[in-house]
């Protein structure tokens, strides 16, 4: 890196491009490690602060009710989820064809639309804030979070807001798998 060269592009290029998961699987078989690194990394900071906020707010919630092995297994299973419908979206929708090298997922979202899901799917009826008129049920917090998650992604490629429901898909699956355990044991 030129420490001269202080360009957006640059630093994209020559940083960025290391911890972002690629669209392109020829790109993906140069750079494995983007599949774990692209879910821990962000540079939005508000979008940054917001994920911390909503895993923080989800997670408590999930591991109160779960236990403490659970948060990050969901965590990992919607970035993994994430990551192959990213993929996945990006070779079947023709309009990402084109731009196929330049797309790149990057940030929690997946991840965190997983633990919302999980958390709400475990417990619907949970409250926040309980001394204000009886508390807020997770699952308006969930709504509000797709909603707001859905509309930062809205004007994007279309293979980012399907990462996101993969990711989703992931923590629904969790619970499910988990019920299913709990119920035949």
């Amino acid at each position: 890196i030129n420490v001269n060269d202080h360009s957006n592009a640059a630093f994209f290029s020559q940083v960025v491009n290391w911890f972002q998961l690629p669209g392109g699987l020829v790109t993906l078989s140069k750079k494995p490690w983007t599949i774990i690194s692209y879910m821990f990394s962000d540079v939005d900071l508000m979008r940054a602060l917001s994920n911390m906020l909503w895993l923080s707010a989800f997670g408590s919630v999930l591991q109160y009710l779960t236990g403490n092995k659970k948060l990050i297994p969901v965590y990992l299973y919607g970035g993994f989820a994430g990551a192959v419908f990213f993929i996945t979206a990006v070779y079947l929708i023709p309009t990402n064809k084109a731009v196929i090298n330049s797309l790149g997922l990057l940030g929690a979202n997946a991840s965190v639309m997983a633990v919302a899901i999980a958390a709400t799917m475990i417990a619907p009826n949970y409250r926040f804030f309980r001394d204000i008129r009886g508390g807020i049920p997770i699952w308006i917090l969930t709504v509000i979070y797709v909603a707001v998650d859905l509309a930062g992604v809205a004007q994007s490629q279309a293979a980012f807001p399907i990462a996101h429901f993969g990711g989703a898909l992931a923590g629904f699956l969790f619970v499910k798998m988990l019920k299913n355990s709990i119920d035949g044991s």
